[in-house]
């Protein structure tokens, strides 16, 4: 099996372009890049949206500065602390009286604590003026840098992620313009975790006095491949590791 240089460049088809972007080696990253950017945009909503309403609840409900922690985990011991990062997930009861003087018994999460608390404790927290058993002990507004911090700091991620994408595309365009087209004997086949519906297959090229191996992923589509199967490739002069199935692109 002897390699054949091309004397000039191979013409990027729009058939050979698509099937670029599907490449594992370009696909993965343009699909993580899809799924982080819908993430950090789904975040950047949800801050937008409890700072919305923080804000709302702080303009409009009722502030009471004296509530009391009565309970933590079903517990009234005073020596029972719980640290700030367990609170929100610990069910809490509080009493409070508003400003008619009747005394409210109410239960819930304590969100907006930035010290561990124990029963006993006094707390400012937000009543609705229109429920009172609906409560908020988060009464600072943290301003929107505070809020918006963790989507500010993975903006970057997808931008980073795309470039990364565009530069791998770039290299399969390279291979295929100007790639060496040879045979390539199948002597190892699995399945690929990355592209499910592809083998990995390994293959055997003689390139003039050199042999080599390398790697390709092959579409179930093509229908099955068996060991001593021989593929067209295209193979870079310069770079063994990565080779693309020809029949896929002409």
């Amino acid at each position: 099996m002897i390699s054949q240089d091309n004397t000039t460049a191979r013409e990027l088809t729009t058939k050979a372009s698509r099937r670029i972007w599907q490449e594992p080696g370009v696909r993965n990253w343009w699909v993580i890049a899809i799924v982080v950017t819908i993430v950090v945009i789904l975040l950047l909503v949800e801050q937008i949206w409890i700072s919305r309403t923080g804000r709302y609840r702080l303009e409009h409900w009722t502030y009471i500065k004296d509530a009391k922690i009565e309970k933590l985990k079903d517990s009234n011991r005073a020596t029972l602390r719980v640290s700030p990062g367990e609170l929100p997930d610990t069910p809490a009861v509080i009493v409070y009286t508003d400003k008619a003087g009747v005394t409210h018994t109410v239960e819930g999460r304590l969100e907006g604590q930035k010290e561990a608390a124990s029963p006993g404790k006094i707390i400012p927290i937000l009543v609705d003026p229109t429920n009172y058993n609906h409560f908020d002990d988060r009464v600072e507004f943290g301003g929107w840098i505070t809020i918006l911090i963790a989507p500010i700091v993975l903006c970057p991620l997808p931008i980073i992620l795309i470039t990364v994408a565009l530069y791998r595309r770039s290299q399969y365009v390279k291979l295929w313009r100007n790639g060496i087209e040879v045979a390539g004997e199948v002597v190892g086949i699995k399945n690929s975790a990355v592209a499910p519906k592809s083998y990995f297959a390994k293959c055997i090229v003689e390139r003039l006095r050199n042999t080599n191996v390398v790697s390709v992923t092959v579409p179930r589509s093509l229908g099955k491949i068996s060991l001593r199967d021989r593929l067209r490739l295209i193979i870079s002069p310069t770079d063994s590791k990565i080779a693309i199935v020809l029949e896929l692109y002409s």
